[in-house]
């Protein structure tokens, strides 16, 4: 059996990495004795059951994009994420390290520098905060990346042992919601729908579906005419509009694929949208780009989802609101909803979420008034009714 000796702060160990019958050794070296042994054993185990392959060679950068690589059948939205992640993040800080050698301490040392605060210039306000170089979300996703890629390599035997088991997640923490109240969501509606109606404004129309539906940005610049059901009211999610302005013939989530049943005033809005559309195509003939979207400038090309948020940032700084984020148009709907008692399901089956417990969670500020209603609701069924 191999020894694990102490040399110059580090323990060590020779281990024949090689197949039956072709002796091989390599030499491994760890901070703590502990880590050795559990590595040593671990490879013994390996051996004896036949199921050792030598330690990959690759590095982490050369790993992590094969891995990526074979991860082409996945949505182009979260390929394009992983690269992100991969590239702008984890190689940098630990791609020149070959795979073999990565430990816990590698792994925390990257988040440690994650967790820094540095300073954030915001152009639009011309002001400086000071937050942390990654949020918490992007933290928890990079967190996942490596999970998936260190534990398929411990499964195949490519690395001795998996450095991410004993790395603390990052705790996943959620920005506050902001939505307006019914108030503030009434005057920016109805400022909107002025706005379509006067003007044409079909970046106006895209956000009263918003409020009026719960829909992403991307489902409604994705949205089709041949899911819109006149007839029935109803809005089909079947596509999406991503950030490189592509529309995609999948949803978000299997559960985002769903129908929505909208006001008929808004099915009336719509209807003077596809007049408008008509309008253009016959102007402009072939010069027309049939993509048979709903929400789309005067030529049938989609908008920038970017540019669908700046515009509702002057609505709302124009009306005199707090300038929310299209999202928070989602959250709007949602949370009026609630607080008009609709079943949490229905509000989860608009939404498109895949548990209810989804809905429950995010929409937790909504907890306080229906508290209150819940109070008062049992107070009619035990003191009312007493003289």
């Amino acid at each position: 059996m191999p020894e694990i000796k102490k040399i110059n702060g580090y323990y060590r160990f020779r281990a024949d990495i090689g197949p039956k019958g072709n002796r091989k050794q390599k030499r491994f070296k760890f901070k703590t004795k502990k880590e050795a042994q559990m590595v040593l054993a671990e490879i013994l185990a390996a051996k004896h059951s036949g199921k050792f392959h030598e330690p990959s060679k690759l590095t982490v950068k050369e790993y992590f994009s094969e891995w990526l690589l074979n991860k082409r059948s996945i949505k182009n939205t979260t390929f394009l994420v992983y690269k992100n992640h991969i590239d702008n993040h984890i190689i940098p800080e630990m791609g020149n390290i070959h795979m073999i050698d990565i430990n816990e301490y590698h792994i925390q040392s990257m988040f440690r520098k994650f967790d820094e605060v540095i300073p954030k210039v915001r152009k639009m306000k011309n002001e400086t905060i000071y937050e942390k170089r990654l949020s918490n979300k992007t933290q928890s996703a990079i967190y996942k990346i490596l999970k998936v890629v260190f534990n398929m390599a411990a499964k195949k035997n490519h690395i001795p042992s998996n450095p991410i088991e004993d790395v603390e997640a990052p705790s996943p923490i959620s920005k506050e919601i902001s939505p307006w109240n019914a108030k503030d969501a009434k005057i920016y509606h109805d400022y909107c729908v002025k706005a379509f109606i006067e003007n044409e404004d079909c970046i106006a129309l895209s956000q009263i579906i918003a409020l009026s539906g719960g829909f992403r940005r991307g489902e409604i610049l994705g949205l089709k005419w041949k899911n819109v059901v006149f007839d029935k009211n109803e809005i089909r999610i079947k596509s999406i509009l991503d950030n490189k302005k592509t529309i995609q013939p999948t949803t978000k989530t299997r559960d985002s694929k769903r129908t929505v049943i909208m006001p008929p005033e808004v099915t009336q809005l719509l209807r003077t949208r596809l007049r408008t559309i008509n309008r253009q195509k016959n102007m402009l003939g072939k010069a027309y780009n049939d993509n048979d979207l709903v929400i789309c400038n005067e030529y049938g090309l989609p908008f920038h989802p970017d540019s669908i948020y700046k515009n509702l940032k002057r609505k709302a700084l124009k009306l005199g609101l707090k300038p929310i984020s299209f999202h928070a148009l989602r959250h709007t709907h949602a949370t009026l909803l609630l607080e008009k008692n609709v079943h949490p399901r229905i509000v989860s089956d608009r939404l498109g979420h895949s548990r209810v417990g989804i809905t429950l969670d995010t929409y937790s500020h909504v907890g306080s008034s229906m508290q209150k209603l819940a109070a008062d609701e049992i107070t009619t069924v035990f003191y009312e009714s007493k003289t």
